[in-house]
């Protein structure tokens, strides 16, 4: 497994494969579960504070764009 080094942040649905992989090489992740294991997924992402969570449903293009910002920017 190689990630890419100019790699900041990884827009995710939740799967299990991205978040490992995403984990695997510390990438941080902006979560937007669709269905099944995904939420679950992202809440336990949230909690480990390896991601950002935002709902499909409710979103906008701003709440993307902000949130995206945050998980490059913020160190933690």
């Amino acid at each position: 497994m190689k990630g890419h080094p100019k790699t900041k942040a990884f827009i995710t649905h939740g799967g299990a494969n991205g978040i490992y992989e995403a984990v695997y090489h510390g990438i941080p992740m902006l979560g937007i579960p669709l269905f099944a294991d995904q939420p679950d997924n992202i809440v336990h992402m949230k909690t480990k504070g390896a991601a950002i969570r935002l709902d499909l449903n409710t979103m906008s293009s701003i709440d993307l764009l902000n949130t995206l910002k945050t998980v490059i920017n913020d160190p933690s």
